[in-house]
């Protein structure tokens, strides 16, 4: 690919240079907003997506709007990755997990799990919560997909699930 010599700073490997520069800002951005860091995985994912926007680009000014897009959508995806959205999420694993623990002393006529077992199924479920949540795009949707993965771990113990 021939540049011309004004176009330098759009080289592959410059272009490759601030996507990682923009994307490492980001997640920093985030975890300093958020107090959830981004994993390595995730800021690669970022460059990566950077990069394939902005090497379309035409000119250096437009680089920098593509890289300024995909930030803004990825910023848009991350809405409800925060700390109050974990509560949530830890909150409802602990109901999920107490109930399953409630209807197995049903079903089996014994005692109910135990207080192990509702810890590790809590965590467990907190974070498949969270997982799903996180990428919500507004509130009925947060409460939608909580209520799927409850009605899933339900359904996954053999438990008729509530409509």
């Amino acid at each position: 690919m021939s540049l011309h010599p004004t176009d330098y700073f759009r080289s592959e490997r410059h272009v490759y240079g601030f996507c990682r520069l923009r994307a490492k800002k980001l997640a920093m951005l985030i975890h300093a907003t958020n107090r959830i860091p981004l994993s390595e995985k995730q800021v690669i994912d970022i460059e990566e997506r950077m990069f394939r926007e902005a090497i379309q680009a035409t000119s250096d000014a437009n680089v920098t709007e593509r890289v300024n897009g995909v930030q803004d959508a990825f910023i848009s995806e991350t809405t409800y990755r925060t700390p109050s959205m974990w509560k949530f999420c830890r909150s409802s694993a602990v109901n999920l997990a107490f109930r399953l623990s409630l209807e197995s002393k049903k079903r089996r006529g014994g005692p109910p799990f135990g207080i192990i077992w509702r810890a590790r199924a809590a965590r467990s479920l907190c974070r498949r919560m969270f997982k799903v949540a996180s990428k919500a795009t507004n509130g009925e949707d947060v409460n939608a997909r909580i209520g799927n993965v409850y009605n899933a771990a339900l359904a996954e113990h053999g438990i008729a699930v509530d409509v």
